[in-house]
């Protein structure tokens, strides 16, 4: 995969969330609330809720969130191993499906921004 496509989706979704910013602009700034809410550190560190994240959008299948996810758990520095775990754990909820996209697109989205 080319290592660019991963910079791509994180844009795409910038533009298109832009774009909705002003459109609905009351409905993103409530949306923005509410997961900065959900991420903001607590009993749970903010690593551990980006790898938690991570896992969900595996077992999901939503290639966005894996990419905004894995670059998530490389800012919050998380090493390979635990990104590797986190997404174990999708696989061993989700299946086949999860699989292919644990050890293909999940991995090499961490790879790509670890390596930034």
């Amino acid at each position: 995969m080319e290592q660019n496509k991963f910079e791509d989706i994180l844009l795409n979704v910038k533009e298109k969330t832009h774009a909705l910013e002003t459109k609905l602009p009351h409905l993103t700034k409530h949306y923005y609330s509410f997961t900065e809410s959900a991420f903001k550190p607590d009993e749970l560190d903010a690593k551990t809720k980006q790898l938690m994240a991570l896992s969900i959008a595996v077992y999901t299948h939503d290639r966005y969130c894996i990419v905004y996810h894995a670059k998530g758990a490389v800012d919050q520095k998380a090493t390979e191993q635990e990104v590797l775990e986190a997404i174990g754990v999708a696989v061993g909820l989700g299946g086949g499906a999860a699989w292919s996209q644990a050890v293909t697109f999940a991995h090499d989205a961490y790879l790509h921004f670890v390596s930034k």
